[in-house]
């Protein structure tokens, strides 16, 4: 079926609808939703260059579509051909693609949103994070790495939410990676925390003390030392603890006691894990 360049004034249906030959809807223009729920297409279908109308628009404004996120529910459509069907030239926003095998479907040219339709309406998290997984599939599998990468966190963002709240917020294997470094994809936000558990532990080591070169002994009985006598203590205390993060066998510090100790033992398991958190981010983000 030719739809080349159609305009739909209402609603698309196309429940249920078998298209035994080649079904082009290249250029076509709607005013309301397009349901393919469970359509199925034997053979190649195009969706290209699709723009939405509003419904109220009159003559002159119809022949210039304003919009180019097109709702369109492509959801349990079976494909007897996916490699035949084309998305081109399409904001992919408002395109639901639920419980639909598109591993093999040619996205070229779209754009997609930050978070895909179905997530958006709080669909089953199972079926959702299924969708993530093909589109990622499909975008490894022609070596598109960014988008891969976009739908890997979708894929774990709906398995993370699919969890009992506790286990969802903080709890998990899971919930860790997500708020550490975005699930590899999050370069800054792995940094960040890493920066963040050298300054905590620079602080932890000022507050047990350290001896050294100059001892570093934060007495609570005493009044506030100053503001160049803490930046002095916490200057040395931070070194101690890049030192520790480092694995340096020369250190500057040793610490009083074991309280200290007990803060080595943590920083050399916390810090080599946020540090390798942050290098697989880089690594994700120039094989990009």
């Amino acid at each position: 079926m030719i739809f080349l360049r159609a305009k739909f004034s209402g609603e698309a249906i196309f429940v249920g609808a078998k298209f035994s030959g080649e079904a082009d809807f290249s250029w076509a223009t709607f005013s309301g939703e397009a349901d393919f729920y469970r359509a199925k297409f034997k053979e190649s279908a195009y969706f290209i260059s699709l723009a939405k109308i509003r419904p109220e628009a009159d003559a002159e404004d119809a022949k210039k579509p304003i919009d180019r996120k097109v709702s369109i529910y492509f959801s349990n459509v079976k494909l007897d051909k996916p490699e035949a069907v084309h998305f081109k030239d399409v904001d992919m926003e408002e395109i639901s693609l639920l419980e639909t095998d598109v591993r093999k479907v040619e996205f070229t040219d779209v754009e997609w949103p930050e978070k895909l339709r179905d997530e958006l309406e709080g669909k089953n998290y199972a079926l959702v994070e299924k969708l993530n997984h093909r589109l990622r599939m499909n975008y490894e599998e022609q070596s598109s790495y960014p988008d891969a990468g976009r739908f890997y966190y979708g894929e774990m963002e709906m398995r993370r939410k699919a969890m009992w709240w506790p286990r969802r917020a903080l709890f998990s294997l899971t919930a860790i990676y997500c708020w550490t470094s975005g699930y590899g994809q999050r370069p800054r936000r792995a940094l960040g925390w890493l920066a963040g558990l050298l300054v905590a532990f620079g602080v932890a080591y000022m507050m047990a003390g350290l001896q050294g070169p100059q001892t570093i002994d934060w007495d609570w009985g005493n009044s506030w030392p100053g503001v160049w006598e803490s930046l002095r203590q916490f200057s040395s205390s931070f070194l101690h603890a890049m030192q520790v993060a480092v694995f340096s066998r020369v250190r500057t510090y040793t610490p009083f006691n074991r309280w200290g100790e007990a803060l080595i033992i943590a920083e050399t398991i916390l810090a080599p894990l946020q540090a390798a958190m942050f290098v697989l981010a880089v690594r994700r983000s120039f094989k990009r």
